[in-house]
């Protein structure tokens, strides 16, 4: 069954995203998901079953952006405060306080 498969589950999620911020902001969607704006409206005009057949296929229908570069940098140079405190719990594996220079 598909709903146990979690590249269908991936798949759905990102085209059921991809369809709504196409629906509202095809330019954001154009420039965020790297695609042509002829694919946008073709994507805001699926049907939800029309979403969930393409899904359906055992392989991803998208890839991540970016590069192992960035994201060694998001991971080193978390941009907020909750990340950076995740980054030093996570660095912070002897026990010992953390002591801020």
């Amino acid at each position: 069954m598909f709903i146990d498969n979690p590249l269908y589950q991936l798949n759905l999620c990102y085209l059921s995203t991809l369809k709504e911020m196409a629906l509202r902001e095809p330019k954001s969607a154009q420039f965020n998901f790297g695609l042509s704006a002829s694919l946008i409206t073709t994507i805001a005009k699926c049907s939800f079953p029309q979403l969930e057949q393409i899904a359906k296929k055992n392989s991803l229908c998208f890839k991540l952006s970016g590069n192992e570069q960035f994201f060694y940098k998001m991971l080193l140079q978390p941009d907020d405060d909750i990340s950076r405190l995740s980054f030093i719990a996570s660095e912070n594996t002897d026990n010992e306080p953390y002591e801020h220079e």
